[in-house]
């Protein structure tokens, strides 16, 4: 499977990826992000998992997706929007990492929307005797710097030292570089993120994953089950039952957490029951 080489420096005492160098094969990839209409994003990330989409467009394009094709003015308005063209396809179709399978050479034409026309948009022509035609948006054996936060710019170490200033990196010694190999993937990650994150770069290398922080004043949201179930336990045909009362309006238990709660419940019943059996 095809991969690009990702040389990252990470700040070890935040976790975080402070920037990567690249080629150009990395940051064409990036740069075709902006050439993508919507249904194509949504499409390639559902390509990851159905849940994964942006907000509920997920939600809208499945819901296409699910319409019959009798409600539409033609059956051409359903692929349109199913699989929008993308004026930059067959330029994209050279990056090195293909993310996007759809047919680069296809448009929709007619006022009626009727008719699906092949176009004869020619993709950049490379030559193997000039390495600095083989990128797509840019030129090759050019080396790049690219933030965490996406900002990308040409490699040198003014540009590098304006980064971690940025960052408040002031001890270099903390900086580590790794290598990370990516592949379609990780891409797809990378764009998923880059449309809800400002770190994309530490979420998909470092796979961060950060669980809701649960605050002493957030006392709705804490579970108190020793005390919930002793008030309010019952007894019916010899069998306890318990009931949770749980606040609905933000997502507090993350696995760690649900996991911890379940022992707890465990632990009360158990208890309720030793106490039920007593003389």
């Amino acid at each position: 499977m095809e991969t690009i080489s990702l040389k990252a420096f990470v700040d070890k005492k935040s976790n975080r990826v402070a920037f990567v160098e690249s080629d150009e094969f990395f940051v064409d990839i990036l740069f075709s992000f902006l050439t993508m209409p919507t249904g194509t994003i949504i499409r390639l990330l559902s390509s990851l998992s159905p849940q994964n989409g942006i907000g509920c467009m997920n939600n809208l394009y499945k819901s296409v997706e699910n319409t019959d094709v009798m409600y539409f003015l033609t059956e051409v308005c359903k692929d349109m929007l199913l699989l929008p063209h993308n004026a930059a396809a067959a330029y994209c179709k050279s990056l090195k990492l293909k993310i996007d399978d759809s047919d680069a050479l296809r448009s929709f034409s007619g006022r009626a929307m009727n008719r699906i026309v092949n176009l004869s948009c020619q993709a950049p022509s490379s030559s193997e005797s000039d390495a600095r035609n083989r990128g797509v948006f840019v030129k090759g054996l050019t080396r790049f710097l690219v933030s965490d936060n996406f900002q990308v710019m040409q490699a040198s170490s003014l540009a590098s030292i304006s980064i971690l200033t940025k960052l408040g990196v002031m001890d270099t010694d903390t900086i580590e570089e790794r290598t990370f190999d990516i592949g379609v993937t990780e891409v797809l990650k990378l764009l998923q993120c880059s449309l809800v994150s400002k770190t994309p770069l530490t979420d998909v290398l470092l796979a961060r994953e950060e669980f809701p922080e649960l605050r002493i004043e957030d006392s709705l949201q804490r579970i108190s089950l020793t005390h919930g179930i002793l008030e309010n336990q019952s007894e019916r045909n010899g069998e306890t039952s318990v009931r949770l009362v749980v606040c609905k309006s933000k997502k507090v238990a993350s696995r760690l957490l649900a996991a911890s709660l379940y022992l707890n419940l465990l632990l009360v019943i158990h208890s309720c029951d030793r106490y039920q059996k007593m003389p």
